[in-house]
């Protein structure tokens, strides 16, 4: 299954397009860190984006053409509408609460709780997809909000 040829596109859309002030701020903030841009991620991927991935993943199920396509495809949509090339693996794990998340500085990878499959429509999913879409698009991967 592949992307519908109808689906339109943001060309090169950026994030302040759409971000919240405080997100900039943040965003700017890390700028600020005296440590080249690799460092940052190195450190990141070092510190809790490994637990991340082997909490997150561990229990979860890789979607895909073979596994779920309809979801996958609709990821896939999303990510193009943003004229985000590189497209994260998707993850749905099996938890009673409706939910989703993206990690992974060098790859992101995007996770959606089944519950929240079950409730939502296509129209939602896509919503929450395209959500976890802009976190990758603004680099929110790079920091870790409380």
């Amino acid at each position: 299954m592949t992307v519908p040829a109808e689906t339109w596109q943001l060309p090169e859309i950026s994030p302040r397009a759409f971000q919240h002030p405080a997100d900039r701020a943040a965003t700017a903030a890390l700028q600020q860190v005296p440590l080249p841009r690799p460092g940052r991620q190195a450190l990141i991927q070092l510190g809790y984006e490994r637990a991340l991935r082997q909490a997150n993943l561990g229990a979860s199920v890789r979607l895909g053409q073979e596994q779920l396509p309809h979801i996958w495809v609709l990821h896939r949509e999303v990510f193009h509408v943003l004229d985000i090339g590189e497209v994260p693996d998707l993850y749905m794990t099996q938890w009673p609460f409706a939910n989703a998340a993206t990690f992974g500085v060098g790859q992101p990878v995007v996770v959606v709780n089944s519950e929240l499959v079950r409730l939502l429509d296509d129209n939602g999913l896509r919503a929450v997809l395209a959500h976890e879409a802009a976190h990758v698009l603004s680099e929110h991967v790079l920091y870790r909000r409380r």
